[in-house]
Order: C-alpha cells, then structure tokens, then sequence
C-alpha cells in the first residue's frame, strides 16, 4: 500500500515549509508514501522551499504549472501523476499528524475493501490568530458508512465539503473520473462525487489534520467569486445527479434532500458575508449576488415551499428572512441591519435543553442525556440514550465519549435529522452557547429498583423486569 499525498502551493513560504515538515516526520517509511507539490505559479519562496525538500528527500517531488489554476487545477494535476493507491489533498498552510499515514494504513489493512475514509480534525492554536468558528472537528463522522445515507446527508447540507478530511482511493476516482472544478468552493461537489461512488465509506474519529485559520485563507473571506462559486458547485451537483443515478427512486429521494439543502446553501453564503465583510456597501452587493443565484434555485427547485416543514432549523430561519427582507423595499443599509441583527440572533440560539447541556443519566447499560418523558402520537418517548455499555463493562466511557455524543444529538435536532428528541416540550430555542466542552452540572447514577407500579409516563424497566 502506498500514499500520495497532494498540496497546492502558491505564496506563503513560512507555511509551507512546516506543511512539509510535518510529512518529513511522518512516523511511515518513506517509501511508502510520495509527497506531490504542485506549483500553482507562486511569487514567492515557496517553490524553491519544496525544491529544497524534493532533494533531502527521494519521494518528494515538485510539480511547476505554467498558468495559474488556482487549487482545483492544481489538485488535478497532482492525482495525474499520482502513483499511490491512496490520495491524500494536503492545504499548504496545514498539517498532518505524526500518526497519520502510519494510522490510516492500519485502518485500510484491517477492512481492505474501503474506498473514502474520512477522520477527523484539529485547529493549530497559535498566540493572535484568526478564528472565524468557536467550533472544531467534523460533525458529521457518523454519516459517513452506507453510501446512501452519506449521499441523502450530504444533498441535505448536513456533511462538511471539505475533501481535506479525507483519504481516497486513487482507483475510484479514476474509475469515475472524479476531478475537482475550477473556480472557487471546487471540493464541495468534488466531495459529493466521492461520497455518490464509494461502496464502502468510514469515519476514523481521531484528529490526523491540522487546520489553521487565518485571515487570508479561502474559507475565511467572500467575494463574488466565493459566492458563485458554490452555487455553481451546488448546480453541478444536481446534474451530477440527473446525470448518474440509474434508480429512479434513488433519485427522486436525493433530488428531495437537494431541495431540503439549498437553505443551508443560501443560509450559509449569508453568514459568511457577516463573518467577514466590513463595507456595508460591499456586504449588500454580495448579498444581492447570493439573492440573484437564490432565486435560480428556487426557479429550479421551489425550495421555499418547504419551509413550513423545517422552519425549527437555523439554515431555513435565515433563509427565508433573508428572501424576505430582500424583498421588503427597504433602503441598502436598512435591510443590511436589519438583517445583520437577526442573523446574530439566530445564529447565537439553537434548540436543546438544560439536560443535553448540562446532564448526564448513568444506568446499568447506557448513558442517557435525560430522564424526561413525553408523547408524541400516542407513543411515549423520552429517557434519551446517548449510548449503550456493554454487558462485560469492558468499554471505558470516557468524557470525550459523552461529548461527542450530546454533539451528535444536538447537531441532528439542529439540522432536522431525526432523533429521539422530535416532539419533545422541553426543547427550547435560546443562546445556550457552544457545545465544546463537557460541563456537567447534574449526574445521576440509576440502580433500577423494583416498581411494583405501573405509571403510563414510565418505563417497563422499573417493574417487573430488572433485578435491583
């Protein structure tokens, strides 16, 4: 087994020379991996950095483009001349772990048939710099594993687009002729492609990258170019689509998710535009070019009638305030505002409970988030289990562990996935801050003593059926 793994280079020589650092130290033969530097016509001393690297080390090798291409042409080039079984795309101001490779490769070896294997990730904290997002790590490992539910997740806008978290296949994306676009937001349907092809997908929940947020990086700024170019990444993926899916079926269940994702599309174009646009003049042009790409979609799509059924997510709320307000005749600056305040506002809530934030329930066999019951229909609901221990406590649970778990469940109650909260009265939608860290406040260890009652509220473990 070997890896290639690909990075675009174009200016930031200080970056990059610890991008490949950190591939020099890998803890992996180096025969076992080659490392692709593609020039995408730096200025600066960047190729001459990785020149450097390409003569200490045999399997580093350096790729000059003639035109500039930006990352996507770039990335394409590199998996030409790839010769790995696997690929890697490496951003030249981040890093990989020490562990990486070394990981992956157990990975592959223990369940050979996997084509995509995503993992997760970590910020490079440095003293003053630039963070666009309290939140770290990817949200959506447990999508990945049955290739039509990654697939409807990812047409939902519930997955991260991000092609950096994830180690490919080099035979399925040239089977496929899977290649990045051109443009700006070139991973986003890049990744799809991925994701609608792999047979076998999985999640390594274990941070092998590095991320480092700047001022300067691609995902940390917005011009007309960011913005058309995830619309059109987002057009691409539904003729991707039409174009591919044999079963209509299929099909017809994906091209509902696409509709269901266009709010996190346009809603996210709008939250980035108040992320990190200053000029009120500049934030209300882009925002009229994401109004302008939004009535396209919703000319091809009719994405706005759904929202009677979503509107308890934040993508949809925002959403359909933005149309609104873009259709409200107020002045420029009136609707910049305005809408900049309600964005805040929405963005600053989300739906969960004193319990999902702030509780843990141990019983003999689960970690629950709640003791609360409801009914919805009829059906009784409530004792929420965030997971199972096994009966030979063999499992340690640890902190990381529930966290990650009360993540994944308020990620879904956010992003209108299912879970075993729908319905519940004791959600509600406030500031209850970011969830990154376990801070529990009530924990209540339950011993199952016998109930000789039969409440309708409770549950069949407390009578008659466990043993204290």
């Amino acid at each position: 087994m070997k890896f290639s793994v690909v990075i675009p280079i174009f200016n930031g020589e200080k970056f990059v020379k610890a991008c490949l650092d950190s591939l020099a130290n890998q803890d992996f033969d180096l025969n076992e991996f080659e490392v692709l530097v593609v020039n995408d016509c730096s200025t600066d001393n960047s190729a001459a950095i990785a020149h450097g690297f390409s003569l200490r080390f045999t399997n580093f090798h350096l790729i000059n483009l003639t035109k500039r291409g930006g990352p996507g042409t770039a990335r394409n080039k590199g998996m030409i001349v790839a010769t790995g079984d696997w690929i890697l795309f490496l951003d030249s101001d981040d890093l990989l772990t020490i562990h990486c490779l070394s990981t992956l490769a157990r990975v592959i070896n223990e369940s050979p048939s996997l084509q995509v294997i995503g993992f997760n990730w970590e910020r490079i904290s440095e003293p003053g710099e630039f963070q666009s997002s309290p939140r770290v790590g990817r949200r959506d490992g447990e999508m990945l594993g049955d290739r039509d539910y990654t697939v409807q997740q990812y047409l939902s806008h519930r997955m991260d687009g991000s092609v950096i978290f994830n180690a490919v296949q080099r035979k399925l994306v040239d089977t496929h002729a899977i290649r990045f676009r051109g443009g700006i937001h070139e991973d986003v349907d890049f990744a799809f492609k991925l994701y609608f092809h792999a047979i076998e997908l999985t999640f390594w929940n274990q941070a092998l990258y590095k991320k480092r947020t700047h001022a300067r990086s691609i995902i940390n700024s917005v011009s007309d170019a960011h913005v058309n170019g995830y619309f059109n990444a987002w057009r691409s993926i539904k003729n991707y689509v039409l174009e591919n899916e044999v079963d209509a079926g299929k099909q017809y269940r994906q091209l509902q998710a696409y509709t269901y994702g266009s709010f996190g599309v346009v809603a996210t174009r709008v939250r980035e535009i108040f992320r990190h646009c200053k000029s009120d003049l500049e934030i209300f042009s882009l925002l009229n070019l994401v109004y302008a790409n939004a009535k396209k979609l919703e000319d091809s799509t009719n994405f706005l009638k759904t929202f009677p059924e979503i509107r308890t997510t934040t993508y949809a709320r925002i959403t359909k305030l933005f149309m609104n307000q873009m259709e409200s005749g107020k002045s420029a600056s009136e609707i910049t505002q305005d809408l900049k305040a309600s964005v805040d506002e929405i963005e600053a809530k989300s739906w969960s409970c004193v319990d999902l934030h702030h509780s843990v329930f141990f019983t003999p066999d689960e970690v629950r988030t709640c003791c609360k019951r409801f009914f919805v229909n009829g059906e009784r609901k409530g004792d929420v289990n965030l997971m199972d221990i096994p009966d030979d406590t063999g499992l340690a649970i640890s902190p990381k562990d529930i966290l990650t778990a009360k993540q994944s469940l308020h990620q879904k109650i956010n992003s209108g996935v299912p879970s075993d909260c729908d319905g519940c009265p004791f959600l509600e939608f406030k500031d209850w801050g970011p969830l990154n860290s376990l801070e529990i406040h009530y924990m209540s260890l339950e011993y199952h003593s016998v109930c000789n009652l039969r409440c309708t509220y409770c549950s069949e473990e407390y009578f008659g059926g466990r043993k204290p």
